[in-house]
């Protein structure tokens, strides 16, 4: 028998209760199949291999495997789910003509209903995915798991209705997205031109600023060394202290926090406009990677795997160490078993910089405002996505 059911948010003209039922009366379920090396290229081909969410895309010079002996194929409009893996229940709506699958995932084809709007409905269940994985003997989705899922769904027609707003949602997101990353590529590009002198800024009336000179990062300021501390003195709350999971996509983000109860001296205290840098960690991609300490920041200090670069120069700095110049030198000092580099090398670090402050305030500015619209763009992103999951809690049930 099944279950009558009604989503809080919904079009006016449909009254009709939705119904519950399994997943495989209206969709159909095709495993995948793996294949061993010899049957794909990492050359080209016609038809792209899907092996794992890693390699989920929708541009084809993104495409990193290529079936030479294609089998179970999945079609555009298929929802392809990851079914075993860390990234169980992870979801991709193909919109490529087709692509050869691995035995990680499965395509759930529509025979009835909607499967753009299957997409999104399913996108809600990822916890119920992990957990179903989670239990069974070996870890991971079986079919009938996938197929035994109960969905309520409406009537076709309103199942169109509801696919067409998310896909309107999905349409912005894209051109948002797509607008961030226009504006980092521009970014990099200008930044190369900038500091290789290949474009210059002029001063007042025209006048051409003096040659640039060499220089080494201990003349600009100072590196702080971060804080030891053992798990006895972690608290509640308490001295913040800053790691390189608080730096994210170039900015200090405090959703990982550890608070210590250990008195530092006032030097090491986090200020304004200092710039955090990782300089050890177990993955060598994160050596390097730096923020400008905000304004807002509670009372902190940062972890011993870190330092603080302290100078009253700090608003160009902070761009100087986003460039090829900074992290080809962090490169150089790793190796296969470095994960880290040390104070007196980063202190050594060579750039070729503007010799009068004007320049590099220009320099500064002109990368600052990008920095600005990249960032609210970044926040459009995000409450477009709020909005896309309050329609997701609101449209579904």
């Amino acid at each position: 028998m099944t279950k009558a059911t009604t989503p809080q948010l919904r079009f006016r003209e449909f009254t009709q209760d939705w119904q519950q039922q399994k997943l495989d009366a209206t969709f159909t379920l095709i495993s995948g199949q793996h294949l061993l090396p010899s049957e794909y290229s990492t050359d080209s081909g016609e038809v792209p291999y899907f092996a794992g969410p890693l390699d989920f895309t929708d541009d084809k010079k993104a495409i990193k495997k290529w079936a030479i002996y294609p089998s179970k194929i999945a079609l555009n409009g298929d929802v392809l789910i990851t079914v075993k893996g860390s990234g169980v229940g992870v979801l991709w709506f193909l919109i490529l003509p087709k692509v050869a699958i691995g035995r990680q995932l499965m395509a759930i084809r529509g025979s009835g209903g909607s499967t753009t709007l299957l997409f999104h409905l399913l996108s809600t269940k990822r916890q119920r995915f992990q957990a179903l994985a989670a239990g069974n003997m070996i870890p991971g989705l079986s079919r009938g798991d996938i197929l035994q899922m109960p969905l309520s769904l409406p009537t076709t027609e309103e199942q169109r209705k509801i696919a067409a707003v998310f896909s309107a949602v999905d349409a912005k997101l894209d051109a948002l997205r797509r607008k961030r990353a226009l504006l980092a590529e521009y970014k990099r590009g200008v930044m190369q031109k900038l500091f290789s002198q290949e474009i210059r800024f002029v001063g007042d009336g025209g006048r051409p600023f003096a040659d640039w000179k060499e220089i080494r990062l201990e003349d600009l300021g100072e590196l702080v060394t971060g804080l030891t501390y053992s798990p006895s003195n972690t608290r509640p709350e308490g001295l913040l202290v800053l790691r390189s999971s608080n730096i994210q996509d170039g900015k200090i983000s405090l959703e990982d926090t550890v608070f210590v109860n250990v008195k530092v001296s006032e030097k090491s205290l986090s200020q304004k406009d200092d710039i955090l840098i990782c300089v050890r960690n177990g993955s060598q991609r994160l050596i390097g990677k730096n923020a400008v300490i905000p304004v807002d920041i509670p009372l902190a200090t940062h972890g011993a795997f870190m330092v603080v670069f302290r100078g009253e120069n700090n608003y160009f700095v902070r761009h100087l160490l986003d460039t090829p110049f900074y992290y080809r030198q962090v490169h150089a000092d790793l190796g296969a078993r470095i994960n880290s580099i040390n104070n007196s090398r980063l202190r050594r670090y060579k750039f070729t910089i503007p010799s009068e402050l004007e320049e590099r305030r220009k320099i500064a500015d002109f990368l600052t405002a990008v920095d600005d619209k990249i960032t609210a763009v970044s926040q459009q992103i995000t409450q477009m996505e709020a909005f896309k999951k309050g329609l997701l809690q609101q449209m579904f049930v």
